[in-house]
């Protein structure tokens, strides 16, 4: 109702007083349960740093989409990053959001794994951010243009063991992602890929012996050619080949091999010639 959304947006925008009724419109506008508590935020506290056994929340987050308790699918995103879902980006909220409802609606359920084909990760300053995979468009229009939303925070005290995430702020890379989940994703793809290709070459027959597989990818990666089975290679013959001309004019260059067998067959030729009045005038016969 307008009344709910107005006592929503005024505890929203103000955490300093907040009275009863303005709370209770933010617990049924977010779906927070009655035994969770609301912390407002002192000027001191830095949203990096929540209080102990409180997580951090923003105001944008809950205006995107987000809800509590929070929904299997998101964790299951949350999960797959291995990065709590309050420390993503109001933008990436509102595609997760987006995303489930449309694949619920036209697939008939959620694929983490169409999620991740669709999207991809990238580290901002002090926040996750998910965006489109270049040549990939699932869902489009949506508003990018939300900005200063770190100023508007607060903190959230669950129920002891009813929240599945941890409150530790994540910035460094090494934690920013489940490794083993994605990689697997990836290999599954190129495993399909190879099955693809090897159908293709191969008439129809998926196998594709591990061996030659990685006898091929090591042969790539050295640059070296090897011939197919079915043409064999012709042996080659440095006699059949022509050599270049200033090969031959080297050989034939005085001191040579070349060049003393040729004087040498020449006077062969001389000693065989006939004598003067046998044939004079006539070429003389080589034998």
């Amino acid at each position: 109702s307008v009344t709910i959304a107005c006592s929503v947006a005024k505890f929203l925008l103000s955490f300093s007083y907040a009275p009863t009724a303005e709370i209770d419109g933010f617990r049924e506008f977010s779906g927070l349960p009655s035994d969770w508590a609301v912390v407002a935020p002192k000027p001191e506290d830095d949203f990096r740093r929540p209080p102990k056994g409180c997580f951090t929340f923003f105001v944008d987050q809950i205006m995107s989409g987000l809800r509590f308790p929070i929904q299997p699918e998101l964790q299951s995103l949350s999960n797959l990053f291995d990065i709590p879902i309050n420390q993503f980006t109001p933008n990436s909220i509102r595609i997760m959001v987006a995303f489930i409802v449309v694949t619920r609606i036209v697939l008939g359920n959620f694929l983490p794994e169409f999620f991740i084909y669709c999207y991809g990760y990238r580290f901002s300053k002090d926040a996750h951010c998910l965006g489109r995979r270049v040549g990939v468009t699932f869902l489009d229009d949506l508003s990018s243009n939300i900005t200063e939303w770190k100023k508007k925070y607060f903190f959230i005290r669950p129920a002891p063991g009813q929240y599945p995430f941890s409150n530790e702020w994540i910035t460094s890379k090494t934690k920013q992602r489940k490794l083993k989940e994605l990689a697997c994703f990836e290999k599954k793809k190129a495993e399909a890929a190879r099955k693809s290709v090897a159908q293709e070459l191969g008439g129809g027959s998926s196998s594709v012996a591990p061996s030659a597989a990685v006898e091929t990818t090591a042969a790539k990666k050295s640059k070296v050619f090897l011939p197919s089975a079915s043409v064999p290679s012709k042996p080659s013959d440095s006699h059949s080949r022509k050599r270049p001309r200033y090969q031959r004019d080297k050989a034939l260059a005085p001191g040579s091999s070349k060049r003393q067998e040729r004087k040498e067959l020449e006077a062969a030729v001389d000693a065989t010639a006939p004598l003067d009045g046998e044939g004079a005038g006539q070429p003389s016969p080589v034998r």
